[in-house]
């Protein structure tokens, strides 16, 4: 499974137990899963070998979570 299915998956199932106030930061998440799942699809047609895919995906990841950190709390 790549990073881009587990991230949705996720995302997925945070939104189904996402509380109304936390509901804009589920649909976040999924929109950079779909986002994830494309960029993926261009480093691999770029020619990108797997281990520099994961490596540009961890690295934009963590950009993306770091957003929306800063737009929505987490909860503890």
């Amino acid at each position: 499974m790549s990073a881009s299915s587990e991230l949705l998956a996720a995302a997925v199932g945070y939104r189904a137990r996402a509380t109304p106030g936390d509901i804009h930061l589920a649909e976040c998440l999924e929109q950079a899963a779909h986002n994830a799942a494309a960029r993926e699809s261009a480093w691999e047609v770029a020619g990108y070998s797997t281990q520099e895919q994961t490596q540009l995906a961890e690295c934009w990841w963590r950009n993306e979570l770091a957003v929306a950190r800063s737009l929505h709390p987490w909860r503890e």
